[in-house]
């Protein structure tokens, strides 16, 4: 059984959010600190874009722009998020800390994915694995998207949970976000591509019930012995750095490219 460090960081600015998660991952690769499960929550309402996903694309920028929501790109791939709502758990470990029939891309989603399944169950929210369609291929939402590594609600299209990964080397990242509360803003005026209308079959449950609940199911699934620490001065100094890299400008002349 391996020994993971369990981070439970409160409601944060988004910037620093993702800025966090890739310093962690930069830190597990040079074996600065063990494998690390990070549960957070959203300060405000905020989006988030995938790796290679375009604002402009994918959002109505000016709408974003006049509100003044923050738009920052995650390590991981995927759709955009709008946040607010959510629990959001990410996971870096080096590939060779992972269980065996873990270390591939789908490995670990089903990994995770079946444990958060269990867990939930328990719960009284029964969920079943996505299947993805034609009509995914142009939504622009991840909750609007299914996927093997997603969760749906039983006997509706209603996306509960959507994963993404990154990949360097040797180690990987991978950040889930879990729809709890309802979204602080309507996401079919931010986002241009139709949304799927959102279940919420977890906001009866508590913030602290519902992160028991995760870190539970992962304590389980991923074979491990969890240590609740905190960040090392190394990954703080670097995620302060990573910040400014992480927003994503959405003034009209930068939008285009951003």
């Amino acid at each position: 059984m391996s020994v993971w460090r369990l981070i439970l960081h409160d409601e944060e600015p988004a910037d620093w959010n993702m800025a966090v998660d890739k310093a962690i991952l930069e830190a597990v690769l040079a074996g600065m600190v063990p494998p690390t499960l990070r549960l957070y929550r959203w300060r405000d309402a905020a989006i988030s874009l995938g790796r290679l996903q375009r604002a402009s694309k994918a959002l109505r920028v000016d709408v974003c722009r006049a509100i003044g929501i923050p738009v920052v790109r995650r390590p991981t791939g995927g759709r955009a998020i709008l946040h607010g709502g959510d629990q959001v758990f990410s996971i870096a470990a080096r590939q060779a800390e992972l269980p065996r029939d873990a270390r591939d891309v789908m490995g670990l989603y089903r990994l995770t994915s079946a444990g958060l399944r269990n867990a939930f169950a328990q719960m009284g929210v029964h969920l079943v694995a996505g299947k993805r369609s034609l009509a995914d291929a142009r939504s622009e939402d991840c909750f609007s998207t299914r996927t093997e590594a997603d969760m749906l609600v039983a006997e509706s299209e209603a996306k509960l949970v959507g994963s993404a990964q990154c990949r360097e080397r040797e180690a990987v990242l991978q950040q889930t976000s879990i729809r709890h509360r309802r979204d602080l803003l309507d996401p079919s005026g931010l986002f241009r591509t139709p949304i799927i209308p959102a279940l919420y079959p977890l906001e009866q449950f508590s913030d602290e019930q519902l992160a028991e609940q995760v870190v539970g199911s992962l304590l389980v699934c991923l074979n491990a012995r969890f240590r609740e620490d905190t960040l090392c001065q190394w990954e703080v100094e670097r995620a302060a750095a990573l910040c400014a890299q992480v927003r994503v400008p959405i003034a009209s002349s930068e939008a285009a490219t951003g």
